[in-house]
């Protein structure tokens, strides 16, 4: 096979080989490189739309692993020493090889902000006969991920549960639902009810498998805006096919969701993970995806939840930044309030070039009644909304300032009762505690209830600031009293703004209606799903199948 230098030279004698319209600038282009080796292009051409060519030749897979590279230092220098903007610049691979060249070409291609051609070449003994085919990329790849899509299968016997996955795996595969895993769990004893579990969660689902075809039926029933879903339709609808077409998986079947998770294999909740198991992508990704990783994401620490999110991300790392801090104002959806006080904070610390870290914690149910599933009134504060973002230091974790969200009352004590307002607006408190709630629903109880959300900076050698959006900016507000604590001891103070009190005030005064509130949801906590599911179950009806 003729040298690369020969194959160079007979392509750019005939750049119509290439496409119509193309013009030899030179072969070898020099380019200079002030912080480092110049480099020199195969060939530079211009198209017929006065674009920059650059046009880089390989002929073994040897030099191919090298052409990526070349590509990415050359149209670099064309930008910083010869300042061509990056729109006018065009980038073409040929090789005669590309069994190593492929991948990453499709990588570049997928990446790159230059629009890139790839051509496999078939050149002669003396490259009198040069043949150029385009190389398509690769199709993107595949990522699954675990979905909210989950529930929990009960069993009084443990050796039920424990063959519980194999049956379900190929019901899963049928339906397009290769991915998926279940957490084993066992109850701490004495325990009324069914001891034994398995947390079922289920992966991506692909829409476009003929497989997924089965589902079309639950269409209708699990619209693609469907709030139960939280998104994940197509795995909403496998959930529900696998509870009306599958009998005697289980005694009896809970809905699953990140929040129950969190709490159950908490200390409150008293179960116990005893194994995990995988099956299709999350089984072949065991040697990157921990069982620890596994029981993060689910219970939503790493983003699954569409209500809990906790990341730690840094301006130093611009794609992770930037996806951190959309995750961040997505998980703000339904509470405009803190999310759009969250985007201007953001903008004045991006505007500040800060290279320290963040720190996000965020619960965000938009519902005032969700944490009444969980605990009683003395512990709501536990699962109350609240938005908490820090900047530390980078190396130390020293914190320079953050805000902090959180409901607030105003003080006033409305005649009407407690649970007469979660009646008239949320129609049964149990179902509104346990399934999705509509944010304008929520936002009318709370204003109902005399509740706002509230924002304050928090510094770490000063008073913190109420924060208020007006016209578009941040309006710090300072505190209207800073008094001595008469309870906390030296040092601390009692600090305050007009009509804003803790949540803990409302639920000191109105702590007979939250009790009666919270003996209403409860009873009805532990058959929410259950009854519904499993009577679906057994009758077949598909009406009912879903949670």
């Amino acid at each position: 096979m003729p040298t690369e230098a020969v194959i160079r030279d007979a392509i750019a004698r005939e750049l119509e080989l290439i496409e119509p319209g193309m013009s030899l600038v030179r072969t070898e282009f020099p380019l200079p490189n002030s912080e480092g080796s110049r480099g020199a292009v195969d060939i530079v051409a211009y198209d017929r739309y006065n674009q920059v060519v650059v046009i880089e030749i390989k002929r073994s897979n040897t030099t191919a692993r090298e052409a990526l590279h070349e590509l990415h230092k050359y149209t670099e220098l064309l930008m910083a020493e010869l300042n061509v903007a990056p729109e006018d610049i065009r980038c073409i691979l040929i090789s005669t090889q590309w069994a190593e060249l492929t991948r990453p070409f499709t990588s570049y291609v997928r990446n790159s902000a230059f629009n890139t051609l790839g051509l496999s070449a078939y050149v002669n003994d003396d490259a009198t006969d040069i043949r150029l085919t385009p190389v398509a990329p690769l199709d993107d790849p595949v990522s699954v991920r675990l979905t909210t899509a989950s529930e929990i299968l009960l069993y009084s016997e443990e050796v039920n549960r424990d063959k519980a996955f194999q049956k379900i795996s190929p019901l899963l595969d049928e339906i397009g639902c290769p991915s998926h895993i279940g957490i084993r769990l066992n109850r701490e004893l004495p325990f009324p009810g069914f001891p034994f579990g398995l947390y079922l969660v289920l992966g991506t689902i692909m829409p476009e498998d003929p497989a997924v075809r089965v589902l079309d039926y639950l269409c209708d029933d699990v619209p693609d805006d469907s709030l139960e879903a939280n998104g994940d339709v197509w795995e909403y609808r496998a959930l529900c096919h696998l509870n009306s077409q599958s009998l005697g998986l289980a005694e009896d079947i809970e809905i699953g969701y990140p929040e129950k998770f969190r709490y159950l294999t908490s200390t409150q909740g008293k179960w116990q993970i005893t194994a995990i198991e995988r099956a299709g992508a999350f089984k072949a990704q065991r040697a990157i995806l921990s069982d620890s990783v596994i029981s993060e994401i689910v219970g939503g620490g790493t983003g699954l939840s569409v209500t809990f999110f906790r990341k730690r991300s840094s301006p130093r790392f611009t794609g992770a930044w930037k996806a951190s801090t959309v995750d961040a104002l997505n998980m703000l959806s339904g509470n405009d309030f803190w999310a759009q006080a969250l985007r201007l904070w953001i903008d004045e610390f991006e505007a500040e070039q800060h290279l320290d870290d963040v720190l996000f914690h965020i619960y965000n149910p938009t519902n005032f009644l969700k944490p009444f599933a969980y605990a009683p009134p003395s512990q709501y504060m536990e699962y109350a909304p609240m938005l908490a973002v820090s900047i530390v230091k980078s190396e130390t974790d020293e914190f320079c300032r953050g805000i902090q969200g959180e409901l607030v009352w105003d003080g006033t004590i409305t005649a009407e009762s407690v649970i007469e307002c979660v009646r008239d607006i949320c129609g049964e408190p149990w179902m509104a505690a346990t399934l999705p709630v509509d944010p304008s629903t929520d936002s009318e109880l709370l204003a109902r209830l005399k509740l706002r959300y509230a924002l304050f900076e928090i510094y770490p050698d000063n008073p913190p600031m109420a924060i208020d959006v007006v016209d578009g900016g941040l309006v710090r507000v300072p505190p209207t009293s800073i008094e001595p604590a008469s309870v906390v001891g030296d040092g601390a103070f009692e600090i305050q703004w007009e009509s804003i009190a803790p949540l803990a005030n409302f639920f000191h005064v109105r702590n007979l209606e939250l009790v009666e509130l919270w003996h209403e949801i409860q009873p009805n906590i532990l058959r929410m799903g259950s009854q519904i599911m499993y009577e679906g179950r057994k009758s077949g009806q598909n009406d009912s199948a879903c949670p």
